[in-house]
């Protein structure tokens, strides 16, 4: 008797991003512009709670050395900066990446049972400076475990970028032009560099909690790390949106690829294919939504603090993207019917079959190419 049987497979296309050897975006480390590196991975949480909002965020590069550092544009000026937990990203992604589910009807269910590849169940700032210099102001300065850091503001990039040069938080001259739209809309900048007694192997993203910022008026600058990923590569981008109601981007694309994933072979599928198609439009894919996340993986990543809400919507979104396609990222309000998608995705693989259907086309083929000929 045949029955149905499953292998179950957790993508292998890079969907774990690399451990970061940076924790912040912006992507400007080294002591001069020889020692910039390669962006190739972003890690970003948006965290939307009743009172503020936070932003965490993790970078991963390719050839980094030296005093590693970073500048990020702040929409607001900050009400404290801090260490996120390290397990934060791990947690989330473990808990959100997508598994397929690859099916034969006619395969015989082999001994032990069924497939695997559930969700694994959960286990158990500084203060304001003085004025600078060069129309720069000093907002605030501080230090985590991780950072040293300093907030600072004004109303060029230039001067901005040539103050901070002087304090050690290394900025490129050839990018300091692309501060001025920042600055002249009253942005302010995170400079931090980390610390010489952190352990570089296990740096801790950063977290930046800000007052209330709605959706419809929230940006986070990706234009700005565009100018550290390499022309001709690509910086994979994981994005986790979290709040008690949900939102979606808004100037960039949303694909679902879910229900147009098919199987290749008994233990491969085109998501791969699906993915990058959607990545060279410039989208982002929705990997996972849940309306209601459960509190005990929030908790345990870090996130629950940033909300402080007892029903939390949460979206994965993730593409691969080059430096000509990265701007800085608006939002919009969306519901619960919208974001949600399990990270679960079943597919049937029937080489009887896809046997038939090949079958089936070289005999339409044949009959075309005869009455062609007939025609003739």
């Amino acid at each position: 008797m045949f029955r149905r049987t499953s292998v179950a497979l957790t993508l292998a296309l890079g969907i774990h991003l690399s451990a970061p050897d940076a924790a912040a975006c912006g992507g400007m480390i080294g002591k001069s512009e020889t020692q910039q590196a390669s962006m190739n991975a972003q890690r970003v949480l948006i965290a939307q709670g009743a009172e503020g909002t936070a932003v965490v965020v993790g970078v991963g590069f390719d050839g980094a050395s030296g005093d590693q550092a970073f500048v990020l544009p702040l929409q607001q000026e900050p009400i404290r900066i801090e260490d996120a937990k390290r397990e934060l990203f791990p947690e989330l992604e473990r808990f959100t990446e997508p598994q397929i589910h690859i099916y034969d009807p006619t395969a015989r269910r082999p001994g032990g049972g069924g497939g695997c590849g559930c969700m694994p169940e959960a286990k158990s700032a500084g203060a304001p400076g003085a004025g600078a210099p060069d129309a720069v102001r000093v907002v605030q300065r501080g230090e985590t475990a991780t950072y040293q850091y300093v907030v600072v503001g004004g109303s060029s990039g230039q001067s901005i970028g040539e103050w901070l040069n002087k304090e050690q938080f290394p900025v490129p001259a050839a990018i300091q032009h692309s501060l001025d739209g920042y600055a002249q809309r009253g942005w302010v900048f995170l400079a931090a560099r980390v610390q010489p007694k952190a352990n570089s192997g296990e740096l801790a993203p950063i977290t930046v909690r800000f007052a209330k910022i709605p959706p419809e008026k929230l940006e986070y600058p990706f234009a700005l790390s565009s100018h550290s990923v390499t022309p001709g590569l690509e910086s994979e981008v994981l994005l986790f949106l979290a709040g008690a109601s949900p939102m979606l981007p808004k100037n960039y694309p949303v694909e679902r690829i879910a229900k147009r994933v098919r199987a290749t072979s008994a233990n491969t599928t085109d998501y791969g294919a699906l993915f990058a198609a959607a990545a060279r439009k410039g989208a982002f894919v929705l990997e996972a939504g849940f309306p209601e996340y459960p509190q005990s993986i929030l908790k345990q990543a870090g996130v629950a603090d940033l909300v402080s809400a007892d029903h939390v919507a949460l979206v994965r979104l993730r593409s691969r993207l080059g430096g000509h396609q990265l701007h800085d990222m608006t939002f919009r309000p969306s519901v619960p019917a919208e974001i949600e998608q399990q990270n679960t995705i079943t597919v049937e693989w029937n080489p009887k079959a896809t046997q038939a259907g090949f079958g089936l086309l070289l005999g339409l083929s044949f009959l075309r190419r005869r009455a062609r000929r007939r025609r003739a």
